[in-house]
């Protein structure tokens, strides 16, 4: 059965910082299996390799964005219907449509306050896996 204790986070932020606050955030809700990549080029390789549960992504990176990325995600058959969370400091209507129209599961806005990330997560996860047991 899928609990804290085997789902698989992929976290991609070109900030190592981020990076670390994502996790501790994660590792304070019991998830253990969080990998942690630096830009959307490397997440993509890393989600195709492995079979996540949800994936975390800054929008601003180099390399390859975090729409990019999701476009990337959702055009791969076998990862298309992985949760997809979007982080972003950019509160352009614009931009939070075209993540829409890219199919993004949520977004939130940076600064990322933990109980925020925390509720986001939980919802995404069990909207996805009624049937895991979450704690």
């Amino acid at each position: 059965m899928l609990s804290n204790d085997n789902i698989k986070i992929l976290v991609a932020d070109d900030t190592g910082a981020m990076r670390s606050i994502i996790r501790a955030v994660l590792q304070d809700m019991g998830f253990s299996k969080i990998a942690l990549v630096e830009n959307g080029s490397v997440g993509i390789k890393k989600a195709k390799a492995i079979k996540f549960h949800l994936i975390i992504s800054d929008w601003d990176m180099p390399e390859m964005s975090g729409l990019e990325f999701l476009k990337e995600v959702r055009a791969d058959e076998t990862i298309k219907d992985t949760p997809f969370l979007m982080l972003t400091a950019n509160t352009d209507r614009k931009k939070v449509v075209e993540a829409v129209v890219a199919h993004v599961t949520d977004y939130i806005t940076k600064p990322i306050l933990p109980d925020a990330l925390k509720e986001k997560v939980a919802h995404m996860l069990k909207k996805h896996y009624p049937d895991a047991n979450l704690h």
